[in-house]
């Protein structure tokens, strides 16, 4: 057995016990997979705020790392030693776990790619009727949705550049290159 076909199958099953046609089985399926990793978020989100509420303290560690270079300039692997000691005090008192950051992107890049293999190796005699709209074959390459996801994207970067300053997100930056 392979990966891939594993996902195609799993696509052919949820369609068959569901009933419905292929153009509503994908988003479904998108969705079935996005709500399992709900709780990645989540614990994420949780970890985040922790490190939030730890920052005003680890800031306050790394002034008296600062001022203790400068009075010992000689030991500076000492000092780091205490910093490094220090971070991971404040962080465990705390609860904070900062690899935890990093979960929703660590579950959810290999869930939807195996899904997005999983749709690549399906039969095209099987999807070739489960469109709708303007796309009844979904075996055919379409040529209005990557139009339309273009223009979103566009749209959602003038309006993360129309921020006020204050609320400037990493889009922001953008807009100086």
């Amino acid at each position: 057995r392979t990966f891939i076909p594993d996902a195609t199958q799993l696509l052919v099953d949820a369609q068959a016990s569901t009933g419905l046609p292929w153009y509503a089985t994908i988003p479904c399926a998108t969705l079935a997979v996005r709500g399992a990793l709900v709780p990645a978020s989540l614990i994420a989100r949780r970890h985040g705020r922790r490190i939030n509420l730890a920052a005003p303290h680890l800031r306050k560690l790394q002034q008296l790392a600062a001022e203790r270079s400068q009075e010992k300039p000689d030991d500076k692997i000492g000092t780091a030693r205490l910093l490094t000691s220090g971070i991971n005090g404040i962080l465990k008192l705390h609860g904070a776990r900062p690899s935890f950051l990093l979960l929703p992107f660590a579950t959810t890049l290999p869930s939807m790619i195996y899904l997005a293999l999983g749709v690549r190796g399906l039969p095209e005699d099987m999807i070739a009727e489960g469109g709708c709209l303007w796309f009844p074959d979904l075996s055919v390459p379409d040529a209005y949705l990557p139009c339309v996801c273009v223009a979103a994207a566009y749209a959602n970067l003038e309006r993360q550049l129309a921020a006020p300053p204050g609320k400037a997100s990493i889009a922001g930056a953008a807009k100086n290159i």
